[in-house]
């Protein structure tokens, strides 16, 4: 009878308890993403040859990265990481505008690439713009930008979801800022289908 009181009334207590911590620790996390900025229309080749736009992504969770020039090696590092982790998600992509246009960055931002496994052209696209272009998606996105000197926080990553909303700001160089990046983006993830629930839809439709 003991046993059977647990059941009834322990369990569900117990299962409203992790329900309801998760529900708090979600809520809390959301908590920590407003409206900063937004990324403005653009249309732009990417390094890889695919042509990209603000439309095309509006409904995507993106990473943003702005530099002066090619980026700075633990920016490549910290997008590794974060590639490695969603690498499966086809709704998260990673954005690098770089301000520097010459052939020598285009071949080191290519090279930089292959390096730290960011080849994949499906996620990850660099875009050499001019430095006017980079300082207008930095005073869109919010970004600290200096005018006289061209140059912007070349530390920060952006988060971007919501018909392209500038959700956050990250210090790559912080181990504690990328944990709070990645927790942000699985939170926005749409639940995905497990294999089985697949098979089943697609044999339901043959």
């Amino acid at each position: 009878m003991l046993a059977l009181l647990a059941m009834l009334v322990g369990f569900p207590l117990i299962s409203w308890y992790y329900l309801k911590t998760g529900l708090d620790y979600r809520m809390e996390k959301m908590g920590e993403l407003a409206d900063r900025g937004q990324l403005p229309d653009f249309q732009y080749e990417a390094l890889s040859g695919n042509a990209l736009s603000s439309q095309l992504l509006a409904n995507q969770l993106l990473v943003g990265y702005l530099s002066n020039g090619a980026g700075s090696d633990a920016s490549m590092k910290a997008f590794k990481r974060l590639h490695q982790q969603f690498d499966e998600r086809n709704e998260v992509f990673f954005l690098h505008f770089c301000s520097d246009t010459s052939l020598a960055t285009a071949q080191q931002l290519l090279q930089s690439a292959q390096v730290n496994q960011l080849a994949d052209t499906s996620q990850w696209f660099q875009f050499q713009l001019s430095t006017s272009e980079v300082g207008h998606l930095a005073k869109a996105v919010g970004l600290p930008y200096a005018d006289y000197d061209m140059s912007i926080d070349q530390n920060t990553l952006f988060f971007l979801a919501d018909s392209l909303q500038v959700r956050a700001y990250y210090d790559f160089t912080k181990e504690e800022d990328l944990k709070r990046l990645v927790e942000h983006i699985a939170l926005n993830l749409p639940v995905q289908k497990s294999r089985q629930e697949l098979i089943f839809k697609r044999d339901k439709e043959k």
